[in-house]
């Protein structure tokens, strides 16, 4: 640690000695090899949270999209019924599954399927959009928390 203070006081990269991008601690270097560990963390904590909540496809057997980047997490039973942040999302939202050991009450939707969830649950009376989503259960194994996380 103090050879971190150190090279932070001289005005260089703390972690190579480099000279830093202006305005920044670290050189590009250390700055770009820190945003692609950020970048693989954060793909690799989504895949295990969607991995857990069934894999890659959309919960709703009439959809079966398949595309991870059209699809997201989806609170069954809405958001006030886990007790989180309201602005949770993403990233933050992963974390905080993991962090609470993959709790029941979250599926794999589509963004389609997950807004017309929405819609349903907003304008119940509108009959076009009455046909509920219908999950998949979830299998036994992993409704457990797994050892390790």
């Amino acid at each position: 640690m103090a050879a971190y203070r150190k090279r932070v006081d001289q005005g260089v990269c703390p972690r190579c000695g480099d000279l830093p991008i202006t305005g920044h601690l670290k050189c590009i270097k250390c700055a770009q090899r820190d945003k692609e560990t950020i970048r693989r963390t954060a793909h690799n904590l989504r895949h295990e949270v969607f991995m857990h909540y069934g894999g890659y496809i959309c919960a709703n057997s009439n959809c079966q999209i398949t595309d991870p980047d059209v699809l997201t997490i989806d609170h069954i039973e809405g958001r006030k019924s886990l007790k989180h942040n309201s602005y949770i999302t993403g990233e933050r939202l992963y974390r905080w599954i993991r962090a609470h050991g993959f709790p029941n009450g979250f599926q794999v939707l589509c963004m389609n399927c997950n807004y017309k969830k929405h819609l349903q649950d907003s304008y119940p009376s509108i009959s076009a959009w009455n046909h509920s989503i219908q999950t998949i259960p979830m299998p036994s194994n992993m409704s457990t928390v797994r050892e390790g996380n």
